[in-house]
């Protein structure tokens, strides 16, 4: 039986974070992506990834260990304050693996799962069909 053949419109994280674990799967899909290049336009500012989503995917896809090169466990909560600055509230999270948020820039998110992945062709958008 021959591999399925499976097309990912769109080179962002959710698709590139696919492509890497069907690669492990031995399933090579083609990834259509109409920016130019990987940096023709800002990837917007910093993911947070959740335990049971984002980083178990990165596991899935086996780079988790390369995401935890560049995250960050900054800002973990959001204090509430006065006008003046007191503190009125702070919400607290237990500090445990199971409620860590690490975050990572999009940029460097969308990169390594490029390298992993071995993308260099870009610029492809898939046209709208309008047959139904």
């Amino acid at each position: 039986m021959s591999a399925p053949r499976i097309a990912i419109v769109g080179a962002g994280p959710g698709g590139l974070t696919l492509a890497c674990i069907l690669l492990r799967h031995s399933i090579v899909p083609t990834i259509y992506e109409r920016d130019p290049s990987p940096d023709s336009r800002s990837q917007g500012g910093t993911l947070d990834l959740e335990v049971h989503s984002g980083q178990q995917a990165l596991h899935e896809a086996g780079l988790f260990d390369e995401f935890l090169k560049y995250a960050r466990y900054d800002a973990q909560t959001t204090p509430f304050l006065t006008k003046t600055g007191q503190l009125v509230f702070e919400p607290g999270y237990a500090d445990s693996a199971e409620t860590a948020r690490p975050e990572i820039d999009r940029s460097v998110l969308r990169n390594i799962l490029l390298q992993a992945f071995g993308a260099n062709k870009t610029g492809d958008a898939v046209a709208e069909n309008d047959k139904p």
